[in-house]
């Protein structure tokens, strides 16, 4: 079993905390993994594992690429957010850089470098002056990327004035908000110095709503909270109270990398699954990209650890080669009394989990899902 010789050290507690703060201050895993000396994939993985990851789908059509070509070069992503609403910045990065459309070889010229040379660690006032520098034809982002590049940005210490503005603004005020008040650091720099200072940003939630949450996150569930603090469901309260880091004990590596481990050893269900479906989507009779379970795979894991009584150690290194083995028989035990998965197309997936929730998924929901479909 190969796969067991993991030479990489377990995600320590601090790490899984810096990792849920920085992702929920819309740091991308890259940036994580290189900020906390990891890879990404095991960044992604952590943040899938404990349910915060956003997975934005977008099949790009030949009409949206053409549009980028026109507007990804001046970087106006008003236009782009407008016709891309649900489709985050590193999609749009991806999908420009496999077509090669760049801002700097179609908007760049050679007077505006000289010009960003020429001023750019003189305007150390409000991000503003640097917009207006070029008539607003790039954005402040598009402008510091181009200086870092260059290499001509200055890297200077924080001032006591900037960490005293940091410390009374930063918790109440929206990262990309920051950035008026610190007009010469940018948002990434931001998040990270806050970090460092233990500073945490509970924006969006009353004080009160918060103190709440801090009051009474061990006793009651995260729907009861909801409704307490008039939230809309559970899992808005779950990622609020992971980013203040306040994780049952099921939420640190333990139970999580476990899960982790399962799913990706599932490979018979898996194979019998698709077969099942004939290795194609069960709705739309094309493609698929998921296997759903019909059956929570929540609640296969949680009968599983009652029905054996398994023992939840506090990191998956600290289990042996054989109670592996041993844990991922028994799940399959479990799971052999339930139907298989079906293979879905990734819109048809995300449409049934929008309905029904994650996690304690019935085929009795599935059912009533493919109804709804019909009448639609």
């Amino acid at each position: 079993m190969e796969f067991l010789n993991v030479k990489t050290p377990p995600l320590s507690k601090k790490e899984i905390e810096n990792i849920i703060q920085y992702y929920n201050d819309g740091i991308d895993c890259a940036e994580i993994g290189r900020t906390l000396g990891r890879d990404e994939t095991s960044v992604r993985s952590k943040l899938i594992s404990l349910g915060l990851y956003n997975f934005k789908y977008h099949t790009f059509t030949d009409d949206d690429i053409e549009f980028l070509k026109e507007y990804y070069p001046c970087q106006n992503w008003d236009k782009i957010n407008e016709r891309f609403p649900n489709v985050s910045k590193q999609s749009i990065y991806k999908i420009t850089s496999k077509y090669h459309i760049s801002v700097e070889s179609y908007y760049w010229t050679d007077e505006d470098i000289k010009l960003l040379k020429d001023n750019y660690n003189n305007l150390h006032g409000h991000s503003d002056n640097y917009i207006k520098l070029f008539n607003g034809r790039y954005t402040y982002d598009a402008i510091t990327t181009k200086a870092i590049k260059l290499g001509i940005t200055q890297n200077r210490e924080w001032t006591k004035d900037e960490i005293d503005i940091l410390k009374s603004k930063y918790p109440y005020i929206l990262p990309d908000e920051m950035i008026q008040y610190l007009p010469n650091r940018n948002k990434n720099s931001i998040i990270l110095k806050a970090n460092q200072l233990g500073i945490r940003n509970v924006s969006k939630y009353s004080k009160k709503q918060v103190e709440y949450i801090k009051n009474h996150w061990d006793t009651e569930s995260d729907e009861d909270l909801a409704i307490h603090i008039n939230k809309s469901s559970g899992h808005c309260i779950k990622q609020k109270r992971l980013q203040l880091g306040l994780l049952h004990i099921n939420e640190y590596s333990s139970y999580n990398d476990l899960c982790d481990f399962i799913r990706h050893n599932n490979y018979e269900w898996k194979k019998e699954s698709m077969k099942n479906c004939n290795y194609k989507c069960i709705i739309t009779k094309g493609k698929f990209n998921d296997i759903h379970h019909l059956y929570g795979f929540n609640l296969i894991f949680n009968e599983m650890l009652d029905t054996y009584d398994i023992d939840v150690k506090d990191d998956i290194s600290d289990y042996t080669e054989d109670e592996l083995s041993s844990i991922l028989e028994k799940f399959r035990t479990i799971q052999s009394k339930y139907p298989l998965g079906v293979c879905l197309n990734r819109d048809i997936h995300r449409k049934f989990h929008k309905l029904y929730g994650f996690g304690n998924n019935t085929p009795d929901q599935f059912k009533d899902f493919e109804n709804k479909l019909k009448i639609a």
